[in-house]
């Protein structure tokens, strides 16, 4: 079983309430990773007074940004996106950065990052054995958070 190795930081916060109304499924994608992908906790430096003190500032998710099927439906999302609304080219996610989120808080201080971490170490292997690779997260269909961020809908999956 892979380990969660990638703890890393991440300077924007993470948007968590989900808005806006949700569009027709586009083709369902399964993609299956050629090795469990690393799970992170984002967050930025802790900061007070940073952003809104209700909004989440931190999120647990897996990187996806390695597996070579989710890049490439990724461009073609972006590519078909960006050739219909030219000014949203500037707002896409670079491919580097491409991940599912599991999980959003709002971590007050530098101790709280820390226990977030502890708790992702302590749960990541329990995460992998309940979405393990030989049972793919499937993307069915896009939506939105607040209106301004566009993802792809992980379908329902029993692991999750």
């Amino acid at each position: 079983m892979a380990e969660a190795a990638d703890i890393e930081r991440q300077a924007a916060p993470a948007d968590a309430e989900h808005q806006g109304a949700a569009r027709p499924p586009i083709r369902a994608q399964t993609l299956v990773p050629a090795e469990p992908p690393p799970l992170s906790v984002h967050a930025p430096a802790v900061v007070p007074g940073f952003g809104a003190q209700d909004r989440p500032n931190a999120f647990f998710c897996i990187d996806v940004s390695s597996t070579q099927a989710v890049r490439e439906a990724a461009a073609a999302v972006q590519t078909a996106i960006c050739t219909r609304e030219t000014r949203l080219h500037d707002a896409v996610v670079p491919l580097s950065a491409l991940h599912v989120t599991l999980a959003v808080a709002r971590l007050a201080d530098a101790a709280a990052e820390h226990a977030a971490i502890d708790i992702h170490r302590r749960l990541a292997p329990r995460l992998l054995e309940l979405v393990p690779p030989h049972q793919p997260l499937v993307f069915s269909g896009v939506s939105s958070f607040r209106d301004r961020v566009l993802y792809a809908r992980v379908a329902p999956h029993t692991g999750l």
